[in-house]
């Protein structure tokens, strides 16, 4: 058997007691993503309206945003109630690449 260990950024409880709606889940959770990358890549890149979705009885908001030539991708649950969440972000780079321009005709 073997355990991968699962990198879960900025877990935290908040006190609330009524159920989120989508479009609240959305908001707080686009909230969460950009504060947290904001701490560890002083950008704020969460801009769409992808939309959160109820899986498993919590909501969950995925998005990708970019900065330069790099990418954050978040993910972002929230119990129904807003109590607990969770931000998982991971920063997406493309400077280790291998350009290829096309050949020179001589």
């Amino acid at each position: 058997m073997i355990i991968l260990p699962v990198l879960m950024l900025g877990c935290a409880k908040s006190p609330q007691s009524t159920q989120l709606t989508e479009v609240q889940a959305k908001a707080v959770a686009m909230r969460l993503a950009n504060d947290e990358s904001s701490k560890l890549y002083s950008c704020q890149p969460f801009r769409e309206d992808r939309p959160a979705r109820l899986e498993a009885g919590r909501w969950v908001w995925k998005a990708r945003g970019g900065v330069g030539l790099s990418d954050v991708e978040a993910r972002v649950e929230l119990a129904v109630d807003g109590s607990t969440n969770c931000v998982d972000l991971i920063l997406l780079n493309s400077q280790n690449r291998l350009l290829f321009r096309p050949r020179e005709h001589f």
